[in-house]
């Protein structure tokens, strides 16, 4: 709602974002995230992630309720289908101002974002409220972790602001 943090899923949230919110009708829509199993935390994640597993995910963006058409109908979906391309959106069109000013494409975006998290004018959104431990209403869920202030493992560093992060990927171009 206008004026309130995003919250994570409105289902398992605490706090003032989800006074209010429709219990028949919810948003059931969570986030992945944790820690691999396979890979150590990257030096990029240094400061950030408190854990010596590579934290996932690095950023969120909203996953419920993009509009698409198929077949000249409008549909609503929901996921990571709908909101990674949203992200890949923004920096493609950040790629394109870059060739423009004969620069060369932004390439590997992780640090830029780490580095760019905890300034006072962050690229980032920071959401503090609500976890990924969603399920079905009254069902157990299988574990899962809270969203906290700084990187969590249910948002990563928050969701990016297009602009503070065009900007930032300018001026490290520059």
């Amino acid at each position: 709602a206008a004026g309130k943090p995003d919250v994570v899923c409105a289902v398992n949230a605490e706090g003032p974002s989800v006074e209010g919110i429709d219990e028949a009708s919810p948003i059931l829509v969570t986030s992945g995230g944790g820690y691999s199993q396979d890979w150590k935390r990257p030096s990029w994640q240094d400061g950030h992630v408190d854990n010596i597993a590579r934290g996932i995910p690095d950023l969120a963006l909203l996953g419920h309720g993009y509009t698409i058409v198929i077949g000249g109908r409008f549909l609503s979906v929901d996921g990571t289908s709908a909101a990674a391309p949203t992200l890949g959106g923004m920096v493609s069109s950040i790629n394109a101002d870059l060739k423009a000013a004969g620069k060369p494409s932004v390439g590997f975006l992780n640090p830029l974002l780490y580095r760019n998290a905890n300034t006072s004018d962050s690229m980032f959104t920071d959401v503090t409220e609500g976890d990924n431990r969603c399920a079905a209403r009254g069902a157990p869920c299988c574990g899962g972790y809270k969203a906290t202030p700084g990187w969590d493992a249910t948002t990563g560093l928050g969701v990016p602001d297009y602009r503070k992060l065009r900007a930032a990927i300018l001026a490290e171009s520059a």
